[in-house]
């Protein structure tokens, strides 16, 4: 492949809220140091709220007021609206110390989540006009990611996990995919889409349209990430983000046509790479190259139901302590004749 390199940085905050871009960012248990680790829940379901059902929350505008790189150095969440007057501001907590957690559905998963409180919520609530509790992601707990397209534990540093992202910790995808997206939108005298309409992480300059497709293993700044699968397009993307309207129809009916590729997801379109990540505890900046180290064509959604044997490649293998055993037998047998045979 040709030199591939990180031409765009974006974190999201708030789930499923406006995101922004960064010159750098650094590489958590969970993902990058701050994406989704807050959400928006419905007060009386307690479950998670998405562009999905409520195409306004991309007119929620977070802002990250920093007294560090990282959470534990202090700060706040300053949340504006776009087009609207007003806004509110939550503090970093400087200890979890006691502070009393409550459970929210993230699809199947059960995640522990601390309430930011009453103000935040009634500025919220206001705006969506139904009532919205704002949560943070506890950090004392964990969010497994599904084994089925994950390499197993031996393959990371720490427990695989993410925050409030849908299943994964980061969204890969290359510039040329976007434009090609956007080519054919208005080749069909459609408007074309901006990069938050598929609200990637990491955007990859240097590879051809669709050419995530079939990374595996890449390294950036030495460390390893995992290429674990493809993502599957739900109506996001046709969401106008200036008037949170899903009014862009046709963004789903171009991919629809051309982009159900993957055996697992057959019926959805996919655009971009679920990934996941060996290490953590460093940067990613923009500039920063891509080493393709592993690709494959065999990237389906089904993950180990289909191919148990997928990930053999970087999953470490247990040690056979039976053959461990004879084989040591073999040597110290072969020793001892060596020996006898000396003594003659």
């Amino acid at each position: 492949m040709a030199d591939v390199s990180v031409s765009q940085l974006l974190l999201y905050p708030i789930k499923s809220c406006r995101g922004f871009q960064v010159e750098t960012a650094k590489v958590t248990r969970y993902g990058f140091e701050f994406d989704r680790l807050w959400m928006l829940i419905d007060t009386n379901k307690g479950t998670f709220l998405t562009q999905r059902e409520i195409p306004k929350m991309v007119l929620i505008v977070p802002e990250l007021i920093k007294h560090g790189e990282e959470y534990k150095h202090g700060g706040s969440l300053k949340i504006t609206l776009l087009g609207a007057p007003g806004s509110v501001e939550v503090s970093f907590r400087s200890s979890f110390d006691g502070v009393p957690t409550r459970k929210s559905k993230v699809w199947d998963h059960d995640v522990e989540c601390i309430d930011e409180g009453d103000e935040a919520a009634a500025f919220l609530t206001n705006f969506l006009k139904f009532n919205v509790r704002l949560v943070l992601k506890d950090p004392r707990s964990r969010r497994p990611l599904s084994p089925k397209t994950v390499p197993n534990d031996s393959a990371f540093a720490h427990p695989p996990q993410t925050a409030f992202a849908d299943g994964f910790p980061f969204l890969f995808v290359s510039q040329a995919t976007l434009d090609d997206v956007n080519e054919r939108l208005i080749t069909k005298g459609a408007k074309g889409i901006d990069v938050m309409n598929f609200r990637p992480n990491v955007v990859l300059r240097g590879l051809q349209a669709y050419a995530e497709d079939e990374l595996k293993v890449i390294k950036i700044t030495g460390q390893t990430l995992y290429v674990t699968s493809r993502c599957p397009r739900c109506q996001i993307p046709t969401n106008d983000t200036m008037k949170g309207e899903l009014t862009h129809v046709e963004v789903s009916k171009t991919i629809q046509s051309y982009r159900r590729v993957d055996a697992g997801e057959k019926y959805s379109a996919c655009i971009g790479m679920n990934v996941c990540h060996a290490d953590h505890g460093y940067y990613i900046s923009i500039g920063d190259r891509v080493s393709v180290v592993e690709t494959t064509k065999e990237h389906d959604r089904r993950g180990r139901e289909v191919n148990p044997l997928f990930w053999q490649s970087v999953e470490k293998r247990p040690l056979d302590w039976a053959t461990i055993s004879i084989s040591i037998l073999v040597v110290a047998a072969s020793a001892f004749v060596g020996w006898s045979i000396l003594r003659k």
